[in-house]
């Protein structure tokens, strides 16, 4: 008999259990979560569920925070075993699955509550793409269970990441073609699982219907957002633009206008403010600083441009110094209207440069800098799909 350690728990080896065997068990053994704060708390409130779903992915979204601050004693466990056993309640209500068992410690279980779970943070929740988009990615997952009998692991946070059964294969993921993928082996019954949940026509991406009724019946909560402890910056907008680059490969002049048309045309829908007296302030402060009687009468933009915006970002080293280009962000908005309003693409391009050094020495993201980010990157982007990440 071995006795041995391991992080302050003492286990005892059988002399006629083999050392690997052991190992593999201990990984194989699932232990859930104490569910008890959840079930207190998070489990009946939509609102609260969704702030704690967010925290999952906000430090990848441009758009969107959780309201929730401080330590939260939700973590990405609570949630996915709360998806796994509310899906293994619906399997077993499935008359052609009656047979099978659908017990903590299955593996497939475990696969399907971690993609369902982290794909409706991400698509839904945190990016706010449509729900189809996100039924596409898992539907593609689990039809390969379903095909090649493998558990593709796509995520680092995957439970089964380090699994003893976990293989490394080609798999076909995301239209990327063969790529080495780390899979589990899934089983003969986990076929028909999978192909209850992906449903006909697995290859049809348009074919979405039969997969997201079963997912809202599994967890409402996952398919729908309530944004009320959300803080989501342009969420219809961006939807707008997404719109508007559905089917596009790449940017054409007249693509780009119209983006930033919508754009502009948001952003006047939404300004209330009247900016004169910042103006006449920020001229104040710029002839303070240069001698320049009226930067805004001068007849060159990109001189104005320099005087207000670049010489001062690059001499910026006070916190004063950066609130002051903070509160000129109604300059740069303006510069961008105006050349838009005379078709200057050669000064949209100088902008957008600005524009980029404006909000790394701030240290601001898109979302903070709103309709201003939006449209200068719409005039420079140089492919749809790095404008299409942007807006998540």
């Amino acid at each position: 008999m071995l006795r041995y350690s391991n992080f302050g728990f003492t286990h005892v080896l059988l002399d006629d259990q083999p050392f690997g065997a052991y190992c593999h068990s201990l990984m194989a053994k699932f232990q859930a979560p104490d569910m008890r704060v959840f079930d207190a708390t998070v489990a009946n409130d939509h609102a609260l569920f969704d702030a704690c779903l967010v925290r999952l992915g906000e430090k990848k979204s441009n758009w969107t925070r959780s309201k929730l601050q401080g330590d939260v004693p939700i973590t990405l466990d609570h949630l996915r075993y709360d998806t796994q056993r509310k899906l293994a309640a619906h399997l077993k209500s499935v008359p052609e699955l009656e047979s099978q068992q659908f017990p903590d410690n299955r593996l497939l279980l475990q696969h399907i509550a971690h993609m369902l779970t982290n794909l409706s943070a991400k698509y839904i929740h945190t990016w706010q793409e449509p729900v189809e988009e996100m039924i596409v990615v898992m539907r593609t997952n689990l039809d390969l269970v379903t095909r090649s009998k493998q558990m593709a692991i796509q995520d680092d946070n995957h439970p089964l990441r380090n699994h003893f059964k976990k293989k490394i294969g080609t798999a076909y993921v995301d239209n990327s073609g063969q790529i080495p993928m780390p899979y589990i082996p899934a089983r003969s019954e986990d076929v028909a699982v999978t192909k209850y949940i992906v449903g006909p026509s697995p290859h049809r991406d348009s074919q979405t219907a039969h997969t997201e009724k079963v997912l809202r019946a599994i967890s409402p909560y996952l398919m729908e957002i309530n944004d009320g402890q959300l803080e989501i910056n342009l969420r219809e907008l961006r939807q707008r633009l997404r719109s508007l680059l559905n089917g596009k490969t790449q940017f054409t002049p007249d693509l780009r206008q119209q983006m930033i048309n919508v754009i502009w045309a948001d952003r006047e829908q939404q300004l209330s403010e009247d900016n004169t007296d910042l103006f006449d302030e920020i001229a104040a402060e710029v002839r303070s600083d240069t001698g320049i009687e009226d930067v805004f009468t001068h007849p060159d933009p990109s001189f104005t441009l320099d005087e207000c915006i670049s010489k001062p970002l690059a001499a910026a080293q006070s916190e004063d110094a950066l609130n002051r280009l903070r509160r000129r962000k109604p300059v740069l908005e303006f510069f961008v209207q105006d050349a838009v309003d005379r078709n200057d693409d050669d000064f949209l391009e100088e902008l957008y440069g600005v524009i980029v050094k404006y909000m790394d020495k701030l240290d601001m993201d898109y979302g903070e800098t709103g309709h201003l980010g939006l449209a200068a990157f719409a005039a420079a982007c140089p492919d749809v799909k790095q404008y299409k990440d942007m807006l998540c």
